[in-house]
Parts: structure tokens; sequence; C-alpha cells
């Protein structure tokens, strides 16, 4: 059987030992094409399921805060702490995870964002410093 370049042969996986699978350039803030999700070197190794989550990010105690949404919190973080996100979170530099809240669905967990966004700080830091008065990183928890 003749195989043409760029072809594959029947049966022959794109993730195969013989065609090894495109990675984004593990430089932090390298520059991505659209479509392409920059993860860290772990996400590979173990499949997780994938949970819409509700997450507030800061830089520092009582800090600047950003309200996101996600389905990969994980990788989202990971993603906030090399400066890949292009943003409010890496333009004042905000990289610790202080809460997060999981939902049923995206579309519940997008709602609760927008919703998060038009409250007050007094709310917002009332309803982190429930679960986490020293306002300590969560990221090391999920990694």
């Amino acid at each position: 059987m003749i195989v043409r370049r760029g072809q594959r042969a029947p049966g022959d996986h794109p993730f195969s030992e013989r065609t090894p699978p495109k990675v984004a350039p593990a430089q932090a803030g390298a520059a991505l094409s659209r479509g392409e999700v920059l993860r860290p070197r772990y996400a590979f190794k173990v499949a997780r399921e994938f949970t819409p989550v509700v997450y507030i990010i800061t830089d520092k105690t009582d800090g600047r805060l950003y309200i996101g949404s996600t389905t990969d919190l994980t990788t989202r973080i990971w993603q906030h702490k090399i400066g890949a996100v292009a943003g409010y979170s890496r333009r004042y530099n905000l990289k610790r995870l202080v809460w997060y809240e999981l939902h049923g669905t995206m579309e519940e967990a997008a709602l609760r964002e927008r919703r998060m966004k038009k409250w007050n700080r007094a709310w917002k830091v009332a309803r982190i410093e429930e679960s986490n008065p020293t306002w300590r990183d969560l990221y090391e928890d999920l990694a």
C-alpha cells in the first residue's frame, strides 16, 4: 500500500507512536493560534471529569478580584498563572485561586458568573472568607 505524504495508513491513529501529537509551546505567555489550548504537562496523564465551575482569583488578600467560569479549573488557573490568558487577569497579575463553586451545567455556571460580577465587593469578600478565611491559594489542592 502506498501512503502519500500527509496521509495516514488505515488504522493509523493520529496520536500513535509514529505521529506525535502537536503540543503548544511551553513558554510562559507563548502566542497561541485560534483554537489552541495551552495545558499543564500533567493534564494529559490523568483523565479528569470536566465539571463546570465558577471561580475567583486575586493577586493578594483584599486585592483585585476576577470572577470567571470554566469546565476545566486546573487548566484554566494554570493558564492564568503563566499569563496565557490575555485581559484583566494578566494586566493585574491575578494568579491566586481563592474561591470556586461547582455547577451541574455550564449554563448554570455562566449565569452564576454574570450574577456574581454584579455583586458589590463586600459580598464577594464575604463569600471568599466563608470558605477560605486566610485567602490561601487553592490551586495546590487541585494539582
